[in-house]
């Protein structure tokens, strides 16, 4: 959806590629990848962990609705 790669996200983000890849795989990100989202794509953290699309700025969530049709 944002058009940058996995081991590109993980370094803007801050964390090592496959603590990233980990965190993807167990659904558990961490409070640092979580906030990077917020800040960089204004992802909130309701949504990523419990799916409230209604925190999601429109064009993020029209952007999801996109790849999931």
């Amino acid at each position: 959806m944002t058009g940058i790669a996995q081991k590109e996200l993980a370094i803007h983000a801050g964390i090592k590629y496959t603590t990233f890849r980990s965190q993807e795989q167990t659904g558990s990100p961490s409070v640092k990848l979580m906030a990077y989202y917020l800040g960089a794509f204004g992802v909130d953290f309701n949504f990523i962990l419990g799916g409230d699309s209604s925190r999601l700025p429109a064009d993020a969530r029209q952007e999801i609705l996109t790849h999931l049709a």
